[in-house]
């Protein structure tokens, strides 16, 4: 050992990770979902990209439900 410390167990690391997914999705679509709701409201209607607003709406939609 090069720290004279025993090794650090890391087996519980994935199990964590997929604890932690559920609120990973719920925040970033959220944020994702408030930026986009800026642009949809503020960005003249004919810049706007009705394809990525309807993936970031179906997404959202799945992601709540």
């Amino acid at each position: 050992m090069l720290t004279n410390q025993d090794p650090t167990d890391y087996t519980k690391i994935t199990e964590e990770a997929k604890k932690f997914q559920p609120f990973f999705n719920l925040w970033t679509t959220l944020d994702n979902w408030k930026t986009s709701y800026k642009s949809w409201l503020h960005d003249p209607f004919e810049e706007l990209n009705a394809q990525k607003l309807e993936e970031t709406v179906d997404t959202s939609n799945k992601t709540m439900a």
